[in-house]
């Protein structure tokens, strides 16, 4: 899930797109998401 994540931080980071806290709900998301799902 680390690379997933990375490469979603990357993805937003080189587009200026995604403030640092709107990423770590996004990254929260994902672990309740991941965690669920497993």
């Amino acid at each position: 899930h680390q690379a997933l994540i990375k490469g979603i931080k990357g993805k937003f980071d080189s587009n200026g797109l995604l403030e640092s806290n709107t990423f770590a709900k996004i990254s929260k998301l994902v672990t309740d998401f991941t965690t669920s799902v497993s």
